[in-house]
């Protein structure tokens, strides 16, 4: 009979060394999927700044759009060479002046709306990390079920 006693209570201390691992292994996983689930909800948090300053910096540029359209077909401009109202040379160089001035701002512009597909760009790939993010958790719930 000793023997019996003695193989119940190795089997029932591995079986709680079994049990106290499986818990160890549970928490573990549980910590990293809270942990990805953290990552996530920054990322996410970053994906929506950067959607605010995109549509800020769309709007921006509609604005700059419908103004510069405004003085593009403006007749002001021909009329101040045409009509000389400022002495003569003043007029060509205002005119050649402001001519400049809206030439930087297409540049500007331009590169404002290269920036803005970066930001777009930046958001595609922060939503793939987000994929991969979700794929990660997936993988570790699934894990949880087979310990």
């Amino acid at each position: 009979m000793p023997g019996i006693i003695e193989d119940a209570t190795a089997a029932a201390k591995r079986a709680a060394e079994e049990a106290a691992e499986r818990a160890r292994k549970r928490k573990e996983i549980n910590e990293k999927i809270q942990a990805l689930e953290q990552e996530r909800a920054g990322v996410t948090e970053q994906i929506e700044k950067l959607e605010a300053e995109r549509l800020k910096m769309h709007s921006y540029q509609k604005m700059w759009e419908e103004k510069k359209h405004k003085y593009d077909g403006n007749d002001i401009l021909s009329e101040v060479v045409i009509v000389n109202i400022f002495e003569g040379v003043c007029a060509d160089k205002l005119k050649n002046d402001l001519s400049s001035c809206i030439q930087e701002m297409d540049r500007t512009y331009s590169k404002a709306g290269g920036f803005k597909e970066n930001i777009g760009a930046q958001i595609k790939r922060l939503n793939r990390y987000i994929s991969d993010i979700n794929a990660d958790i997936s993988g570790l719930k699934l894990k949880l079920l087979f310990i």
